[in-house]
């Protein structure tokens, strides 16, 4: 064995030895601990040691660029909130641990940013309690919004004001794309539909969307009737209140949609069906009312966006960016089918996290001030003669005047009333484009890396900064090559001259670079700070090394500089790329068009984004939708069995291309080593 890796998450160091057993990158061990429980008596006898390892790009960098295995090295890439917290997406509320890279969250700002890293550690935690949340668990350093540009650690809040969700952008109700009716024959779609059970033909158009439209005419006008969810149209309001109603009260089989309620409610449901133009007749049971009626295409589009199973409730993003009467007509019909009211005071109790949430955030959008409780009982029921164990449930409860809970422009501001350790965990953050913030179970949050734009950016002084740990082993391990990399923040440069101050103290000259992955062939920019520790045992220092100019502190630029072929990128441009039909973003190519072929072989984009591979996704609107990813990305990452872990190691990964420029330049500064 020749290497020692160190890697807290344990994805990523699965996929550590993934790459080991496939030779990918230099044998040796993976180590889960954290750098703090390492000493150094235990790196004895490893050549090259990789602390913060992630997938072991820095180890893949060196030995493309022909580095033996058994050279010494040491390299290093130094990194909240519990799994379960909830963030709103386009995708709706996902937790933590399953937000991906490419996701578009909802800021502090409210506007949708682009998340561009994944992160997790484990970590002591707070649990906070205030108006809106009955008890969030954060790092005792995690960012609070707590003004209008201020940010307070979690172990700070107790009696400030932290902010939630109170504006979501508008965003378009999705169709309910129902087949029945309209069908494609012999060139032409031909739409058609039913009267006194009988097929009555419509026409044939030369579209699908106007097939649609005159099968929806023929509906309103009463020429056929409405079977079943024929006439399911979500903008209507009538179709709001039935949304509501069904997520109080409601499920689906296979293909049919029901709803429920108390043995006096088939007027009700009568009533809510008729105002959404969905054909069905109650029928009353022993002790219930119900209605069912059949449609595949809307028992998928409630799944898709609602969820199914009374714990697996969710709101969509786009209900939140719905008209202000549409959410109001929601809450009305979630409030008959799952709420009670008593004068000025609502309440709903479900057992799904996500739709309290959910229902908390629509009710600050509608101005009105919300709690949520949390109940957990112990007791064992008899229902219908069957011993039930309850669930836990939460309850929200919603009042139409709160003299606490204030509204700014677009935050609701509630008072904070405790602070509490609680037991350490795993965490996980998020860094997003521009904003470095968004939302935990709909409070505001900003991103908490230590060097990263984010919050309070505390860098050195936060607790997270593990350099000095890493120092500390250098100093006794005394390895003779050090590389690694920081965010190029104006934190990440502070922290490199202290860093560059302490390693020249135990005896090493230190040279640096920032650099964009853009610059190397990338799709993305990344800017990095890479710095390279010399041993100086012969004191003369950086200066005069083969590449290195005049002085140590100055980047060397042009061949044979630390930072060549930076303005000779390998395409042109950073991430816009000449396409037919004008500019597009690489992201948006699909290269396996033999168009695209052609403009790869123009060399106007990289050659491993040739082949790419294609991964399955969903679209803010729930669809299928292919992304692609470098190729031979996933492949390696085999027996790794969690998908979401994978993704995370991957989004969390040092970009290979920038790394192995960098490291081909440190090889001709150590002078052919």
């Amino acid at each position: 064995m020749t290497a020692f890796y160190n890697e807290h998450d344990p994805y990523s160091a699965q996929w550590l030895r993934n790459l080991i057993a496939a030779g990918h990158i230099a044998p040796g061990v993976v180590d889960e601990r954290d750098i703090q429980d390492i000493e150094p008596y235990e790196l004895a006898g490893f050549t090259q040691v990789h602390m913060f390892a992630g997938i072991g790009v820095w180890s893949a960098a060196l030995r493309r660029n022909g580095w033996p295995d058994d050279r010494p090295i040491w390299t290093g890439s130094a990194p909240c909130f519990p799994a379960g917290t909830l963030v709103l997406t386009m995708r709706g509320y996902v937790p933590i641990e399953d937000v991906l890279v490419g996701d578009d969250v909802l800021t502090h700002r409210a506007r949708w940013r682009r998340v561009s890293a994944t992160g997790s550690a484990v970590s002591p935690l707070v649990r906070v309690r205030g108006q809106g949340h009955w008890g969030l668990e954060a790092t005792p350093s995690h960012p609070f919004l707590t003004g209008d540009d201020e940010w307070t650690p979690a172990d700070k809040l107790s009696g400030k004001r932290w902010r939630t969700i109170s504006e979501v952008p508008v965003q378009a109700i999705p169709p309910v794309e129902n087949e029945r009716g309209v069908l494609f024959d012999r060139g032409r779609w031909r739409a058609t539909g039913w009267k006194n059970d009988r097929t009555i033909y419509l026409g044939r158009y030369a579209s699908e969307s106007e097939a649609r439209a005159r099968r929806r005419a023929a509906l309103d006008a009463g020429e056929i009737d409405v079977r079943g969810g024929d006439g399911a149209d979500p903008t209507t309001l009538g179709f709001a209140r039935f949304l509501g109603y069904w997520v109080g009260d409601g499920w689906t089989s296979r293909d049919s949609v029901f709803l429920c309620g108390a043995k006096g409610d088939g007027p009700l449901l009568a009533e809510i069906l008729s105002g959404a133009w969905l054909a069905c007749s109650p029928s009353i049971e022993r002790t219930t009312a119900r209605a069912r009626f059949g449609s595949k295409a809307l028992v998928g589009w409630l799944n898709r966006h609602f969820g199914s199973g009374a714990t697996e409730k969710r709101l969509p993003a786009w209900l939140h960016g719905a008209p202000e009467p549409y959410r109001a007509a929601f809450l009305s019909g979630y409030l008959e089918a799952d709420g009670h009211r008593e004068g000025a005071v609502s309440r709903w109790t479900t057992t799904s996290r996500a739709l309290a949430i959910g229902v908390r955030v629509l009710l600050n959008q509608q101005r009105v001030s919300a709690s949520i409780t949390k109940h957990t009982p112990k007791r064992i029921n008899i229902i219908q003669g069957r011993r039930v164990s309850e669930r836990p449930f939460y309850r929200v409860t919603a009042y139409e005047t709160a003299r606490s809970f204030q509204f700014g422009d677009c935050h609701g501001i509630g008072f904070v009333r405790s602070v509490e350790p609680c037991e350490a965990a795993r965490v996980y953050n998020l860094a997003v484009d521009g904003d470095e913030s968004y939302t935990a179970d709909g409070i505001v949050v900003h991103n908490c890396q230590p060097f990263s734009n984010a919050g309070k950016r505390e860098g050195t002084k936060d607790a997270r900064h593990l350099f000095p740990v890493w120092k500390a082993l250098i100093a006794q391990c005394r390895p003779s090559v050090v590389i690694s990399e920081q965010v190029a923040s104006k934190d990440g440069r502070e922290w490199l001259g202290t860093v560059s101050l302490d390693l020249e103290a135990l005896g090493f000259a230190v040279g640096a670079s920032d650099l964009c992955a853009a610059g190397f062939g990338e799709a993305h920019l990344r800017q990095r700070i890479y710095f390279v520790g010399l041993a100086d045992d012969d004191d003369t220092g950086l200066e005069g090394r083969a590449g290195m100019s005049e002085r140590g502190n100055q980047r060397a630029l042009g061949p044979g500089g630390l930072v060549s072929g930076l303005e000779h990128p390998h395409v042109a441009g950073e991430q816009w790329w000449d396409a037919p039909g004008g500019k597009q973003p690489l992201r948006h190519l699909d290269c396996r068009t033999d168009e695209n072929d052609a403009i790869c072989d123009q060399g106007k984009i990289a050659e491993r984004w040739r082949d790419v591979d294609w991964l399955l996704c969903r679209n803010p609107a729930g669809e299928p939708s292919w992304r692609p990813v470098e190729s031979g990305t996933f492949p390696l990452a085999h027996g790794i069995t969690n998908r979401m872990g994978k993704l995370r190691a991957y989004g969390n990964a040092l970009d290979l291309e920038t790394a192995s420029a960098f490291v081909a330049c440190v090889k001709e500064i150590c002078n052919g080593i």
